[in-house]
């Protein structure tokens, strides 16, 4: 649709003769705006992909660095105006969110975890502070304003030759603005040297959920046709299906789409021009940082399709349309996987014969490098710079195993 603009009526660009006998105003200065502070408002751009979360890990080699890293953390990351304690991962000795100013939500602040040793045991602690120790099932979610920050007592004191071996980060840039990976380096910078761009050179990618918004499109509009043998879970509500996941969660590699809007509807939190179905893709690609520009594209495992009119060779139309109720109340995998032997091979190779016109692969991937340099996580680099970096020859990522 095109949409013609009216040019707005301004001043003749001709030269007017100023009027005689009248003294020229003198004109004042007037006060220059005052630069307005980043803004918070994410861009809601359909079928561009975008980084939902990524999990990082960066090995501290030396034994130098890993006893200043210690001593950081003892001196830092009890400050209540900075941090706050979180839920501790697993195989990792604490965690705390990093306050920022620019992020969505609280619960959108990043995750540091760090693993630590000491030269000699240490005995057991005695502090309160449990916020480390158990997680409620819904932990990622924790608003991070309700947990208090850890005390220095949880943390240990640099007199005990504590050393920090590895850290972990977790960040959800979608809620993030540019200018909070400014302040993320800051933060960081207090831990481990050069900050965010120690990450970037050294941190192993080990977990990323890359995600696509399809706005204006029900999830009765999107239909995945996935491999045979792989597990497919639904979920639905007054019998509309609202989330698919293909694969299983604690594999850590699977695919799950789900009405972004009906669920924040229902509270009255959602704005219904961006009502549509957002498609998620989680894998572990275990690569550095800098090399994410060169991600293989995780989209092309999802195949989207439309359902088709009912086919000529099926006679019987009131199987048709069992299938059909099927499809719409459990999903396509599930209805083939209800069906056995030959008709279910047959429908298959009918539903690959409409592919959904509105997702394309390729061609959303094609914006991804685009995406990297525009929401800031390397620092707002040229998109040159940043392919060339990325295609540097790789170092062999160093990894430990955890007894």
């Amino acid at each position: 649709m095109v949409i013609r603009l009216k040019k707005p009526k301004g001043a003749d660009k001709k030269a007017q003769t100023p009027p005689k006998n009248i003294e020229p105003i003198e004109k004042t200065p007037t006060e220059q705006p005052k630069p307005s502070p980043p803004s918070t408002e994410l861009q809601e751009t359909p079928f561009t992909p975008f980084i939902d979360s990524i999990v990082m890990r960066a090995i501290i080699d030396d034994v130098s660095s890993q006893q200043k890293a210690f001593a950081a953390l003892c001196t830092y990351a009890h400050d209540p105006t900075a941090f706050t304690a979180s839920i501790r991962k697993a195989g990792f000795s604490r965690s705390i969110r990093i306050k920022l100013t620019h992020t969505k939500e609280p619960k959108n602040n990043p995750i540091l975890s760090w693993a630590q040793t000491f030269a000699t045991p240490q005995p057991a602690s005695t502090s309160t502070d449990n916020t480390n120790d158990k997680a409620p099932k819904n932990g990622a979610n924790v608003v991070a304003n309700a947990i208090p920050s850890l005390s220095a007592k949880a943390i240990g004191t640099p007199e005990t030759g504590g050393r920090v071996t590895e850290f972990r980060v977790q960040l959800w840039p979608r809620a993030m603005s540019p200018y909070c990976f400014s302040e993320l380096h800051g933060a960081l910078m207090n831990f481990m040297d050069d900050g965010l761009n120690f990450l970037i050179e050294n941190g192993n990618v080990t977990q990323i959920e890359v995600s696509v918004d399809m706005f204006n499109v029900e999830m009765s509009q999107v239909h995945l046709l996935p491999a045979s043998t792989t597990t497919a879970s639904t979920w639905s509500k007054d019998g509309l299906l609202e989330t698919i996941v293909i694969g299983k969660k604690i594999s850590g590699v699977y695919t799950r789409v789900y009405d972004r809007g009906r669920k924040r509807e229902d509270g009255g939190q959602f704005d219904p021009k961006y009502k549509g179905v957002r498609v998620e893709r989680v894998t572990k690609p275990n690569m550095k940082l800098k090399r994410i520009p060169l991600l293989k594209n995780p989209l092309d495992r999802i195949e989207m399709v439309v359902m088709p009119d009912q086919p000529s060779w099926e006679k019987k139309t009131y199987l048709w349309e069992f299938f059909k109720d099927a499809v719409q109340r459990r999903s396509l995998p599930v209805a083939l996987k209800l069906m056995q032997g030959g008709p279910q091979t047959r429908y298959r190779k009918l539903f690959e014969q409409h592919l959904h016109p509105k997702w394309n692969s390729k061609e959303i991937w094609a914006k991804w490098p685009q995406y990297l340099v525009d929401c800031g996580l390397f620092w707002n680099t040229e998109l040159d710079a940043l392919l060339t970096k990325a295609a540097e020859k790789p170092t062999k990522v160093k990894t430990t195993t955890k007894k």
